[in-house]
């Protein structure tokens, strides 16, 4: 990811955006996230296209308290792995 699609998926998550309808309800969340399960694990495939919904999805289940505020230590760290594995945002 390059820092400006970087920029724009912490943007979405900052101003509270959300992508997946919550009558879908759980399930449909982590469907939603599925393409980024394992991206902390090693055999986790570098260049992995992944859409922008997904992205930000992921980073509201890492990285939001449950007061509202952004984990910035957390973010930062899945923000490095996305980077690390060189995923692309469509």
């Amino acid at each position: 990811m390059t820092k400006q699609e970087l920029k724009v998926v912490v943007d979405d998550l900052r101003s509270g955006k959300s992508y997946w309808a919550e009558e879908t309800g759980a399930e449909g969340l982590m469907d939603l996230m599925a393409p980024l399960e394992g991206l902390a694990l090693p055999d986790f495939q570098k260049g992995k296209m992944v859409r922008r919904e997904t992205v930000v999805a992921f980073l509201r289940w890492q990285a939001l308290r449950f007061n509202g505020t952004v984990d910035e230590e957390e973010l930062s760290e899945c923000l490095g792995l996305l980077k690390q594995k060189q995923v692309i945002l469509v």
